[in-house]
């Protein structure tokens, strides 16, 4: 992928809760047609809607719907976006409130959508379990850096008491 950075109004990337979509759907705007659809999906349900911006020039958007779902606390998020093998993948996911979370009891319709350098190569759409390793690169044959691993709370919390013993001096009587 190209660094290159397209944006409308300094945004390149939009998510939300409470989109317009009726059912789910995984979605290519590669043109201002298609775009206005998009945008319709992310902000029909509010009043009045925006207009739809253009589009810029040599961009695409890519946009996950999850569609309607009787409470909040859902969300869906594009995790990755990589060429392998002459494809262009988007890897994606969706996240659920923790069991037993308070969550509004709203009709809620998660999305997300981000605007992309339009090549010329088919899109293909993974869903990905929230927190899955990036899958492997093409581009640079490396995989993505993972997150480094938490310390071991043992040890920072040994530190910290170490620390305040110092600070405080020896104990009295």
């Amino acid at each position: 992928m190209s660094d290159r950075k397209f944006t409308i109004d300094g945004k390149n990337d939009w998510q939300g809760a409470y989109g317009a979509s009726s059912r789910p759907a995984e979605m290519i705007a590669q043109t201002q047609r298609e775009w206005e659809k998009m945008w319709r999906r992310m902000n029909g349900k509010q009043v009045p809607m925006p207009a739809t911006p253009d589009l810029p020039v040599g961009a695409a958007a890519i946009g996950i719907f999850k569609g309607p779902i009787n409470t909040g606390g859902y969300s869906v998020e594009i995790v990755d976006i990589y060429e392998d093998d002459g494809k262009l993948n988007v890897d994606w996911c969706e996240h659920e409130p923790p069991r037993g979370a308070v969550t509004t009891m709203a009709m809620t319709a998660p999305y997300h959508v981000r605007l992309i350098e339009d090549k010329d190569m088919e899109i293909v759409f993974n869903k990905v379990a929230p927190g899955a390793k990036p899958r492997r690169r093409a581009d640079n044959n490396n995989v993505k850096a993972e997150p480094e691993p938490k310390p071991d709370r043992r040890v920072i919390d040994k530190e910290i008491i170490d620390r305040i013993r110092r600070r405080r001096g020896p104990k009295l009587g």
